[in-house]
């Protein structure tokens, strides 16, 4: 304590204090600053009810940043909920939470709404042959290549392993495609340093309709990844487009 009186006397704000009474904050253990009087009569007695303010003060200010800290805990671990560790896109509940939403607002307004399903081609290649740890290289790389080309408003998360949704917001059919095009060729344009001569390509199924009564989330989710799967037999590197 007279090591932090003498640190605190050495302040330019107080060097002409010579009287100091200090109340330090110390919350489990540790050591957040202090509060304190300062006079600069050398004689003078600090009251019990300077005393009093003094502690109340000090009990305010730790009973602050103590609610400041559990806010900023709160904050990021609802953060974590949500969000794909790795990739840090939102995840598939964060997603579909959001998803669902958007859905009924469109049926309400008969406007249409977008689903992509995007899948890394020959993704069990990339870990057998260059390891995990570049295969996590390449799904933050992809992720990064999703994010860059949606609009604000659209959504995407990572579903699971290589597979990535995307939510387009009033896209047009020509739109989707559109989108998906661009993110094919910005895939094809990804270079990595460890592996100068990697490439990847992607596949991708996709519906674009307005939603009716009867659909759900989950249906629209089916029909792209249907047509994801007819991406994928038609050799892969495609985008197909779903269809009755």
């Amino acid at each position: 304590m007279s090591e932090m009186n003498e640190s605190v006397r050495n302040l330019h704000i107080l060097r002409k204090t010579k009287s100091l009474l200090l109340s330090p904050i110390i919350m489990q253990g540790d050591f957040w600053g202090f509060v304190g009087y300062s006079h600069r009569d050398a004689d003078y007695l600090f009251s019990e009810t300077e005393k009093g303010i003094l502690r109340s003060a000090g009990l305010m200010i730790a009973s602050g940043i103590i609610r400041s800290e559990i806010s900023s805990s709160l904050v990021q671990a609802k953060t974590m909920a949500s969000t794909d560790s790795l990739t840090q896109l939102p995840n598939r509940n964060s997603f579909m939470m959001q998803a669902r939403s958007i859905l009924e607002d469109h049926r309400e307004s008969q406007e249409e709404v977008a689903i992509l399903f995007l899948d890394i081609d020959h993704f069990k290649d990339v870990n057998d042959q260059y390891g995990h740890q570049f295969g996590d290289e390449v799904l933050t790389r992809f992720a990064r290549a999703i994010q860059s080309n949606i609009r604000p408003g659209d959504l995407s998360c990572r579903y699971g392993g290589e597979e990535f949704l995307i939510m387009l917001v009033r896209p047009g059919n020509l739109g989707a495609k559109r989108l998906a095009q661009r993110i094919m060729t910005t895939v094809s344009t990804l270079t990595f340093d460890k592996h100068p001569d990697f490439r990847f390509t992607t596949s991708i199924g996709l519906i674009s309709a307005v939603p009716n009564e009867s659909n759900t989330l989950e249906e629209f989710i089916m029909k792209s990844d249907t047509a994801l799967y007819e991406a994928k037999n038609m050799g892969r590197k495609k985008t197909v487009v779903y269809s009755e």
